[in-house]
């Protein structure tokens, strides 16, 4: 289980939410509410919008279509420097990922605004898209136009799942 912390709520909500620091996590609230919820170990960074603190976490894997393995030399380096680019330009942070032969794994912090069904169709799209310009011995292989296969998968990543990624993500995205 996490740290345990008191929520502090107060009148002025124009005011930026910050985590709590160590010398007043146990401390009354402000206006007499206070609350305990169990957090996230200390290692984990929060993501702050205009009225939400957040932390959503997803796990997706997405393969080739037939699962052929053409993810390699320019062709791995290039889908990394999209899937950078796509997660960037929609405010998605990524924590770490891998371009294997035949697939795509990503650990994602995502805004409570996108749906992982958009962040899949947008990665997958766009990527998709430009490797089939960029590189036309791809369209040899794929004749429909088809890069990705239909499917990913997802998993919701909960900051104490007991899980260890390091296995699939041995190094950075």
């Amino acid at each position: 289980m996490g740290f345990i912390c008191t929520i502090r709520f107060c009148d002025d909500v124009s005011r930026r939410v910050q985590p709590p620091d160590a010398e007043n996590r146990m401390s009354g609230g402000v206006g007499g509410i206070t609350g305990a919820i169990p957090l996230s170990p200390p290692d984990r960074n929060y993501s702050y919008a205009r009225h939400t603190v957040f932390q959503i976490e997803y796990h997706f894997v997405w393969v080739t279509k037939y699962r052929y393995k053409v993810l390699r030399g320019e062709v791995a380096e290039r889908v990394r420097e999209l899937v950078r680019q796509t997660c960037e330009a929609f405010e998605i942070r990524i924590i770490r990922g891998v371009v294997s032969k035949d697939h795509v794994h990503i650990l994602v912090n995502a805004p409570p605004t996108m749906a992982p069904s958009e962040i899949m169709r947008r990665n997958k799209g766009s990527t998709s898209s430009h490797l089939f310009e960029e590189f036309p011995h791809l369209k040899k292989r794929y004749w429909g136009q088809h890069f990705w296969a239909r499917g990913y998968f997802l998993r919701y990543c909960w900051a104490d799942d007991g899980r260890d990624d390091q296995a699939v993500f041995g190094t950075s995205f």
